[in-house]
């Protein structure tokens, strides 16, 4: 106060400040009832707040990470209600989704500030006007006694960052649909939460809705939970669905499903579906689009490679989009650096691909991932076949564009292996798509591969989409060709019946395809069918083979006469005529020498060495299988390998060589472990008994 002149007392009076019992705050909503499992994630959690060390102990933070809807609120909330007890200075919670749609992002973390310091007892009016000020005060007020912070859907470090309480003993539990890995600089540990198994999820269900409710059809149950696909909300809302609609029966409820992610939401809103699109609204532009692209080409798995075929971009910068699919959790994360989608996220990012895709751009990416896998599935039928027959003629495709294996058989293989699951998904696209003209020359190359590995189901499918396309555009001789194939995966599955169907079908066609290589083919698959049943018939089929890819000469003759002749050989082996079959197998091991065929020269000297071995000469067959192992290995011939190998250990321990008969079974088992063989129980009982021959 200012005066010029005073005379008597200045009395300054001021409202009396009422006494307040500041609370302490317990603010975490309450854990939800219908809460089930995370036994491993609530594990890890257990100690929060247990005593320490005061003064050494660092805050500790963890952050909930995964994909839109799989429940990671509900475990914050449940941890929280677990031990929050254990933090006298209370339990603060920031839903920053809240923030975000009520102040915008940018003042969603100064408001969240406000409202901790606020909760702690700071009155509203005495806030600091500053960022600094509000974070120094929070340190203040959070200094004393420990505190628990439960922040919901974090978007960027800084949110966390800014309000790390100081008292030792304080823990942070972030949840985030993003992988805020900068976090882990401030020592912070990284949970990932997963979609819950099928028995969680139909506990969901169950608690819900009640088991009446879901009916006595348990196969229509148990597709409603896969289409849920573990997700907590995706299960509440069917549930729910199924509550407030009663004359909704299930079976009707599943097909709407079946239909589209509308199906799962209450009073006309979005419900699930909202949840995911949100998500993918803040994706960068390049992986909002590969969102939809890879939406569109259901199952499959993507890497930068993958991902650069269907955007039309270089490799770095397809990079940058699966990183931010990645950080989004939008996939699950596979071996040698793939990903795929989660299920009900693949089905909404087909849902936003015919949506947001025009039909014209959509077409033209998918037909760009369909040529990159034919390129590559062809190169890779070169290097593992060699000059194997075949119809297509890819000379031109191939001869634009660098061969990614260089030639190298086992590499070629070992790509297959790992692209088997794309291979198929991308043949299934074509043929839905209706490009018969890609499905079957990409069924052509891949069902080589597969006879290569001997995944019998596989081949079968393979060949039967390639055999649609082959009618659909009347070519009799690829059909032929895929019918022939087909019956070698009929066979290793004992489908005898069907496999005979299948080759006299295929002999038909090849008859009147005037392709004399193609039936000469077919008669030779005809012989391999009738060493099943019927052995004695099956050494004529192989020479009218033998005969007729003679009268066709050239390259294509002379290696089909080879062939031919091998099979013949195995024939005579396999039905007691030992002496008889060295002749054709010597021939035919020459002969294919002789044109360069490394693949089917391995396996020649392999069944000559399994000749040998019936001969009771084990010293050559030791020889010959072991120059034949080592081949096949190289090219990645694994299943052959394998069969080598058990031989090669037979002669071994015959011959008083316990080591070498040790190493060929454990790597033999090693194949069919792999390879998901059931025999590879049978040889893992034969190297127990090795190692202990006491044992009877």
């Amino acid at each position: 106060m200012q005066v010029g002149h005073q005379v008597g007392d200045v009395i300054v009076s001021l409202p009396p400040v009422a006494a307040e019992v500041v609370r302490v705050p317990r603010q975490v909503p309450a854990a939800d009832r219908y809460f089930v499992n995370r036994v491993r994630e609530l594990g890890r959690l257990a100690d929060l707040g247990l005593p320490v060390d005061t003064g050494t102990t660092p805050v500790r933070i963890s952050v909930l990470s995964g994909l839109p809807g799989v429940g990671k609120t509900a475990l914050a909330r449940q941890v929280a209600e677990r031990v929050g007890a254990r933090f006298p200075g209370g339990e603060l919670f920031v839903d920053y989704a809240a923030l975000r749609s009520a102040v915008g992002g940018e003042a969603a973390v100064a408001e969240a500030l406000a409202g901790c310091l606020r909760d702690l007892g700071v009155d509203g009016s005495r806030l600091p006007a500053g960022a600094a000020e509000r974070v120094n005060l929070f340190r203040t007020c959070t200094a004393e006694r420990p505190v628990l912070l439960v922040l919901d859907d974090v978007t960027e470090p800084r949110q966390v960052r800014t309000l790390l309480p100081k008292a030792p003993g304080s823990a942070v539990v972030a949840t985030s649909a993003h992988r805020v890995g900068e976090l882990q600089l401030d020592g912070a540990e990284l949970l990932m939460v997963d979609p819950l198994d099928e028995t969680s999820a139909r506990e969901v269900l169950v608690a819900v809705c009640g088991a009446d409710r879901l009916g006595g059809d348990a196969a229509l149950v148990d597709e409603l939970v896969e289409m849920c696909a573990g997700l907590p909300i995706a299960l509440r809302v069917a549930a729910a669905r199924l509550v407030v609609e009663p004359t909704l029966g299930v079976p009707e409820f599943v097909a709407e499903l079946r239909d589209g992610l509308d199906a799962l939401s209450l009073d006309g809103r979005a419900g699930v579906s909202m949840v995911f699109t949100a998500a993918y609204q803040a994706l960068p532009q390049d992986a909002t689009r590969l969102y939809r692209l890879v939406g569109l080409a259901p199952g499959l798995e993507f890497d930068a490679t993958v991902a650069a075929a269907l955007l039309d971009v270089p490799v770095p910068r397809a990079r940058t989009a699966v990183a931010a699919l990645r950080a989004a959790n939008l996939v699950e994360e596979l071996p040698h650096g793939r990903c795929r989608f989660f299920g009900l996220v693949a089905r909404h990012a087909g849902e936003r691909g015919r949506a947001d895709e025009t039909p014209e751009a959509a077409r033209a990416a998918l037909r760009a991932l369909a040529t990159f896998y034919l390129v590559r599935a062809a190169f890779a039928d070169r290097a593992v076949m060699g000059t194997r027959f075949r119809l297509a003629d890819h000379g031109r495709l191939l001869a634009t564009t660098v061969d990614p294996f260089a030639a190298d058989a086992a590499t070629a293989q070992e790509w297959f292996s790992r692209e088997r699951t794309n291979l198929m998904a991308v043949l299934r696209l074509c043929a839905e798509r209706g490009w018969p003209e890609w499905v079957w020359q990409l069924a052509e190359s891949s069902a080589a591969l597969h006879l290569n590995e001997r995944r019998p189901g596989e081949l079968v499918d393979v060949c039967r989409l390639g055999a649609l396309a082959a009618q659909h555009l009347g070519r009799i001789d690829v059909e032929a060709r895929m019918r022939t194939m087909a019956s070698r995966g009929l066979l290793d599955l004992g489908q005898l019946d069907r496999a005979r169907d299948e080759l006299v079908l295929a002999l038909a066609l090849a008859e009147r395809s005037g392709n004399p290589v193609l039936l000469a083919s077919a008669w030779e698959f005809w012989g391999r069918y009738l060493d099943r049943t019927d052995p004695p018939r099956a050494i004529a089929a192989y020479q009218r083979s033998i005969e007729a890819n003679q009268q066709i000469g050239g390259a294509d003759g002379r290696r089909g006469a080879a062939l031919a002749t091998y099979f013949l050989g195995c024939s005579l082996d396999a039905t007691g005529q030992h002496e008889q079959a060295l002749t054709p197998l010597t021939t035919a091991l020459n002969e294919l020498r002789a044109i360069g065929d490394v693949r089917m020269s391995a396996r020649a000297l392999a069944s000559l060495g399994a000749t040998y071995a019936h001969l009771g000469r084990d010293l050559q067959a030791a020889g010959a299988l072991t120059d034949a192992v080592q081949t096949l290995a190289a090219r990645g011939a694994t299943h052959y390998e394998a069969q080598a190998l058990e031989t090669l250990a037979a002669v071994a321990e015959r011959l008083g060589d316990r080591e070498t008969a040790q190493r060929s079974l454990t790597r033999a088992a090693q194949i069919l472990v792999a390879t998901h063989d059931p025999r590879a129980a049978e040889l893992r009982a034969r190297l127990t008994r090795q190692a202990d021959p006491a044992d009877p």
